[in-house]
């Protein structure tokens, strides 16, 4: 079968980034299919075609228009909405993935295709409604968090409507969760055959316990203390802001000094903005300062994917107080790891964390609850290598990478696609 695979064209697609799209694509050409990526060339010295173990990476010179970006000025916290709709909504960043979604299409309508997949809402929107030619083999793969939040944003809502369209438009539509597919449904009226659920995973064996942490305790001063790791954007969907609270709580009126909250992550949005610093990072900083928390709060920013295992493993406890998700990465991987969760109760998570079993669940921005259940897992060294435990056994057993390839493979094999004698394709109806 021969599949294409097109992303936003903002964010270089690497053999050496082990994300779900390279795994994804590296593990279907490890079963035969002829696959190719299709990505903009963001350097004048890449290649405009790589090849490596029956995967092939195709870099189209699209055009860039980054010097409409103009970063607003610093003026203290503003609203997160405002960043986000310029992250993804400013001129530069619609016309950078239109462009390059203007020229995978015309790429992928002189070649054949069996299967065209992306991930990408608006170049799925615009491959689909400048391109009808591609419906019949169309699969979108949704991966945003909006669908479960409960206020949405303008972007939230010009997001969703792209996204709906994309899947009235698209043959099959992926959900990484029960939840978000079942409110997709309901929002779209879409027929439950066109839709699919593949959950994401996760490299188990490189997320494990036991993963040597020489060095990181000893950089980060943790020797003796009990680490709880937050690991996300530091972005206000993420909750942060409600975590350094329970943090307060926990270390000043609760007593617990022993205790250090490592916040691992980009401090902001992704996309054009991201180079730019995030309002809402600098407002978590100064509230860790003002509340004399510099020695038991750390941001430490963005660290490099092979850090992240260890980072794991010297952690104790695993916190992720988000306000919407649906099937977070890093909740499988600190599972993976071994670790105790705490999180909310918010879309995907209850499927995840098990209460009492895999970790806690509290009420979204409840700062005491959240709160209680660290302190809880702080105090109990016992409790926390028994979850650990018990998430280390379910993951093995449900979250490995190898499950989810497996079923985009039978996934695909449903679409029926097949060639006759003289290689032409046909579809079953």
């Amino acid at each position: 079968m021969r599949i294409a695979i097109v992303g936003s064209g903002l964010f270089r697609f690497s053999f050496d980034d082990p994300s779900y799209v390279v795994f994804l694509a590296q593990y279907l050409a490890s079963k035969g299919h002829q696959v190719t990526v299709i990505d903009r060339r963001h350097d004048r010295a890449e290649a405009s075609v790589e090849r490596s173990d029956g995967l092939s990476v195709v870099r189209l010179g699209a055009p860039r228009f980054d010097r409409l970006l103009r970063p607003l000025p610093d003026s203290g916290y503003r609203p997160a909405w405002v960043d986000s709709f310029l992250n993804e909504f400013s001129p530069a960043s619609f016309l950078n993935e239109s462009s390059f979604a203007l020229c995978a299409g015309g790429y992928l309508s002189r070649r054949t295709f069996d299967v065209i997949q992306s991930y990408s809402t608006l170049s799925s929107f615009l491959l689909l409604t400048l391109f009808s030619g591609f419906r019949r083999r169309f699969v979108y793969a949704s991966i945003t968090n909006r669908r479960g939040k409960e206020d949405k944003t303008v972007v939230d809502r010009l997001a969703l409507l792209l996204e709906n369209t994309v899947g009235r438009l698209s043959r099959k539509i992926v959900f990484c969760d029960e939840l978000t597919l079942q409110r997709f449904r309901q929002d779209t009226g879409v027929a439950p055959r066109r839709t699919v659920l593949i959950p994401i995973g996760v490299e188990v064996d490189l997320f494990r316990p036991g993963v040597s942490t020489k060095g990181i305790r000893e950089k980060y001063e943790l020797t003796g203390e009990v680490v709880v790791l937050f690991v996300g954007r530091i972005a206000p969907e993420k909750g942060v802001a409600y975590l350094i609270e329970a943090a307060d709580f926990i270390v000043r009126q609760r007593g617990h000094t022993n205790v250090m909250f490592l916040l691992v992550g980009p401090l902001g949005e992704r996309g054009p903005l991201a180079v730019h610093g995030s309002p809402y990072a600098s407002h978590i900083s100064n509230m860790i300062q003002s509340r004399g928390l510099q020695g038991h709060v750390k941001m430490l920013g963005e660290v490099p994917r092979s850090s992240l295992p260890m980072l794991y493993s010297a952690s104790d406890i695993f916190v992720l107080p988000t306000l919407a998700e649906q099937s977070p990465v890093v909740v499988k991987e600190a599972m993976a790891a071994g670790r105790p969760v705490v999180s909310t109760l918010v879309d995907g998570l209850p499927a995840l964390v098990r209460e009492g079993e895999n970790g806690f669940l509290v009420e979204p921005r409840h700062v005491e609850p959240l709160a209680l259940r660290l302190e809880e897992l702080i105090a109990d060294e016992n409790l926390r290598r028994a979850i650990g435990e018990n998430n280390r056994r379910r993951a093995v057993a449900e979250f490995g990478l190898p499950a989810m390839g497996e079923a985009w493979v039978q996934l695909l094999r449903s679409l029926g696609v097949e060639h006759d004698s003289k290689g032409h394709r046909r579809g079953r109806r």
